[in-house]
């Protein structure tokens, strides 16, 4: 929750982002993008059972749903990525940007307790 996303409260007697929900905007973990991309590559592979606390199905979902915006790129990849491995590593970077924003995303969401049980600590 964004403190800014209300308005103030004379009524409110914690500090700034000391209210339930509240957290500061600096304190959410971070994973790199090779941090991201081994987790969820883990999962997909079966040698892990979540992934920032989304299983395997979840992602499939979520990468299927990013690749369709990126439908020219796979195409190309599938039928010319022999001849031409930049557009398969162009599918490559973007996919892993995506993997790495969705997963600092989802664990900025997470509260201490699911943190810890995905084995990230603030």
């Amino acid at each position: 929750m964004r403190a800014l996303a209300y308005r103030d409260d004379p009524s409110r007697t914690a500090a700034p982002y000391q209210g339930p929900g509240e957290s500061e905007p600096d304190d959410a973990p971070t994973v790199t993008q090779e941090q991201a991309v081994a987790a969820v590559t883990a999962v997909l592979a079966n040698e892990a059972e979540f992934a920032f606390g989304e299983t395997a199905e979840w992602w499939v979902d979520a990468l299927m749903n990013e690749l369709a915006n990126l439908q020219g790129h796979v195409l190309l990849s599938l039928l010319i990525g022999a001849a031409c491995p930049s557009i398969g590593q162009r599918l490559n970077e973007m996919l892993g940007r995506y993997i790495e924003q969705t997963a600092n995303g989802l664990l900025a969401e997470m509260d201490p307790d699911q943190l810890e049980h995905c084995g990230v600590h603030q």
